[in-house]
């Protein structure tokens, strides 16, 4: 389970076979899209 402070959303990554699922990929995407989370260059 993973949280941040000022995103509502939990995230929670079960491993399968050391990947996360196509689903949680998506959801992943969606928070840090949503949240401009992506990491300066």
């Amino acid at each position: 389970m993973f949280r941040k402070q000022g995103v509502i959303e939990r995230i929670n990554l079960q491993r399968e076979g050391g990947h996360a699922k196509p689903y949680q990929a998506r959801q992943i995407r969606g928070v840090i899209l949503k949240y401009k989370l992506e990491e300066a260059s």
